[in-house]
């Protein structure tokens, strides 16, 4: 239950309480459950489970970008909100 959180404060919370897996295919039946579980509780503003599912690992993509020193051309503010709006088009 991720009840009032943020939807980062809500990643910060799953990560925190377990390793997150090496391979593609575990990370993203993670972040479906996730989003799954998160817009079941009823956060707005988002649409449906694969909005959540969209901007959730957009932020996730954003963390890794910024904080993994083998990634050298980082993301700039402009590129992550323009790929994060063009999954989730209506998400402020």
């Amino acid at each position: 239950d991720f009840g009032a959180l943020s939807l980062p404060d809500a990643l910060r919370l799953l990560f925190a309480a377990l390793r997150c897996p090496g391979e593609a295919q575990k990370i993203d039946r993670l972040m479906q459950a996730f989003a799954r579980s998160y817009f079941g509780d009823g956060h707005a503003p988002f649409r449906d489970a694969d909005e959540v599912y969209a901007v959730a690992f957009s932020v996730m993509m954003l963390n890794v970008d910024q904080h993994n020193p083998s990634v050298r051309s980082k993301m700039s503010k402009l590129q992550f909100v323009t790929n994060t709006r063009r999954a989730a088009s209506h998400v402020p």
